[in-house]
């Protein structure tokens, strides 16, 4: 922060620009501009304050060599002239942007999710949040993941599914946002016998607003198809039956 210059008495100012009334209350208009100008909560850039104070050396300059009161009160006047022109660009400029802080979240299951009945939607859920900063889940089951921020998001998933019985069955997943299916979303996965694991894994951005959530959806076509959570056995750590990875470091975006 930059300090503000300190008004001087219109006896000081009188020291230099002598009983001119007019060259005093230029030097003193000139003062209440750059305060103006700089602001209370001294946000204004350091540019700016800096190209007002410069203002204040130069009158202080012009005065010292004037030769006439008239002189002083010229030069104080055209010095206020820039500080206000300072003041009028600032006033166009467009308020600045804040800027959107990093966030990720990262969640994923520990438990077999089954599906009741065939050709019916049904929402993953997940019990556990191993990383999170502005993305958080939110819904009983937790089936939300929820933005704090608006901003370009990157969703990767990885969904563990097996078939339990025999013959073909088919998986479908795709996405859900703030309730409404997204269009275009969906894809299908087939299985074929018994133990059959597949993995389900792909990314999608999306373009959200603070509050906006995703939930991932899925269907089958047979109840032996199911998200499954395989326990740790050694070497091999637990599988979960889905994890999920948000992050919105999108370079470039607004």
């Amino acid at each position: 922060m930059v300090n503000q210059p300190r008004p001087l008495r219109r006896d000081q100012i009188a020291a230099f620009v002598g009983n001119d009334q007019e060259a005093i209350l230029a030097v003193e208009r000139l003062f209440g501009a750059v305060n103006t100008l700089q602001g209370d909560s001294g946000d204004t850039s350091p540019v700016d304050i800096s190209a007002a104070q410069q203002a204040i050396t130069d009158l202080t300059g012009r005065v010292i060599v004037g030769d006439t009161a008239q002189a002083t009160a010229q030069a104080a006047l055209a010095a206020l002239q820039g500080v206000n022109q300072t003041l009028a660009m600032l006033a166009l400029a467009p308020a600045p942007q804040p800027l959107n802080r990093t966030a990720w979240g990262t969640f994923f299951d520990l438990n077999t999710q089954n599906a009741a009945v065939i050709n019916t939607a049904y929402s993953v859920s997940f019990s556990n949040t191993d990383l999170s900063r502005g993305v958080y889940l939110a819904g009983s089951p937790a089936t939300q993941i929820t933005v704090d921020q608006a901003g370009l998001y990157d969703f990767q998933h990885s969904i563990q599914i097996d078939k339990t019985t025999g013959g073909k069955g088919l998986f479908y997943l795709w996405y859900r946002k703030n309730g409404v299916d997204v269009a275009n979303s969906a894809t299908r996965v087939r299985l074929e016998g018994n133990n059959s694991e597949n993995v389900a894994s792909w990314n999608y951005v999306f373009d959200l607003k603070a509050g906006d959530y995703i939930e991932y959806r899925w269907a089958v076509n047979d109840t032996g198809v199911e998200i499954k959570y395989f326990t740790s056995s050694a070497p091999v750590p637990a599988i979960p039956s889905c994890i999920v990875t948000v992050t919105n470091n999108i370079e470039g975006q607004q």
